[in-house]
């Protein structure tokens, strides 16, 4: 028998017993019940012994989860781990809550309860200014912010996590061009120092609209969080179904169908289970069909999807029109070539004028945004879900 995080190999039998875990749609996934990506974090931990990592990935796919995960195995690993969110837009919040997240940690708390902030990313980065408990006594120098935590961690490395990191470099360059980029270079410079921090970062679009290159980036290893495997999606929604005391028929296929419906994506496996709990009636493959049409139809958008038709304008300022278009196109046709894409939006008056250059960057980034993927010359929704709910949003 497996280990209860090992995924089976894709054609073999699953030989797992699931154990019972309850749905938690959007809500915070314990360690213990994170099922697969094991070579995503495997990739992690490797890369936790150098400068660090970048996961990527579209929303919903369990990034934070995934970094729950990375959190409890880089401890055990005996790294001192400092973890905050960079859901903001603005760079003091961002300083402050990373300042507080150092100062509490208990492996700084005693020696950072004197430590004041000062920000100036531009000239040299974050530094704090170190006061003495007896106000009689002058301030000493400011240094910097990672300098000190480093010596401070040791003999342990020092590991930033840092959840949504995208959100604040692309509001940052929104308000002031290339300031996204230069924060960024703040932290790789850090990363340079000797024995400077691990940093591993994680967000789902923004990153590359924000830079002009991947210089400030490019130390950190990229791993990329997708759909769970095939087998991997049908162990957890056996788990679910186990934990919510779910009735059905034949379980591994309600499970089967389960995972397919949701593309593999553990966000809207969880939502499913959630679902079916609520009929209070036993679950069947057309009862799971049913759950996700009325999810997608619903004009309460219970599983938010008209985030991804909202978040557009906000990263794609005037082109997002014209992203909108070749969404419509290849969402209504399943897969276009960049040639019948560009002549396509040739008989779209808001977008008649792009030239063929400009359409295939917008195709890049939403490739890099998690809409389309891309085989060979052919572009294509990312996830049927995704395609399926995008046709009812756009009304077509």
């Amino acid at each position: 028998m497996r280990d209860g995080n090992d995924s089976s190999t894709p054609g073999e039998p699953d030989d797992r017993e699931p154990w019972p875990i309850s749905a938690n749609p959007g809500g915070q996934v314990a360690p213990r019940d994170h099922i697969g990506h094991e070579t995503e974090l495997f990739a992690v931990m490797r890369a936790a012994a150098r400068s660090g990592a970048r996961l990527t990935g579209d929303r919903r796919m369990g990034k934070t989860s995934m970094l729950n995960v990375v959190e409890e195995r880089l401890e055990q690993a005996g790294h001192v781990v400092v973890r905050m969110s960079a859901e903001t837009e603005h760079l003091d919040v961002f300083a402050a809550r990373l300042l507080d997240a150092i100062k509490t940690h208990s492996r700084f708390k005693k020696e950072a309860r004197n430590w004041s902030l000062e920000l100036d990313v531009a000239k040299y980065g974050f530094r704090i200014q170190r006061s003495s408990p007896d106000p009689k006594d002058p301030p000493s120098h400011s240094d910097d912010l990672f300098t000190l935590a480093v010596q401070a961690a040791k003999p342990a490395r020092l590991v930033l996590l840092l959840d949504e990191i995208t959100v604040l470099a692309h509001q940052m360059h929104l308000k002031n061009p290339g300031a996204g980029q230069e924060f960024l270079r703040s932290l790789r410079r850090a990363r340079q120092l000797p024995d400077g921090p691990v940093m591993v970062f994680a967000g789902s679009v923004g990153m590359h609209h924000a830079l002009e290159d991947n210089t400030a980036i490019n130390d950190l290893t990229t791993v990329h969080i997708g759909p769970l495997q095939p087998e991997d999606a049908v162990f957890l929604a056996r788990c679910l179904l186990l934990g919510e005391d779910i009735a059905c028929g034949d379980p591994i296929e309600v499970a089967n169908t389960i995972a397919t419906e949701a593309d593999g994506i553990a966000y809207y496996i969880h939502h499913i289970a959630e679902a079916a709990v609520l009929r209070n009636a036993a679950l069947t493959p057309a009862g799971v069909r049913e759950i996700v049409t009325t999810a997608i139809e619903n004009s309460d958008d219970p599983w938010q999807l008209e985030h991804y038709d909202d978040r557009l304008d906000g990263y794609y300022g005037p082109q997002a029109d014209t992203a909108r278009a070749i969404l419509d196109h290849v969402a209504v046709n399943n897969s276009r070539t960049h040639t019948d894409i560009v002549e396509h939006l040739k008989t779209v008056p808001s977008t008649a004028s792009h030239e063929p250059s400009v359409v295939l960057d917008l195709l890049a980034a939403l490739e890099r945004d998690h809409y389309l993927r891309r085989d060979g010359d052919l572009s294509s929704f990312a996830s049927e879900l995704l395609r399926r709910s995008w046709l009812w949003i756009r009304r077509l």
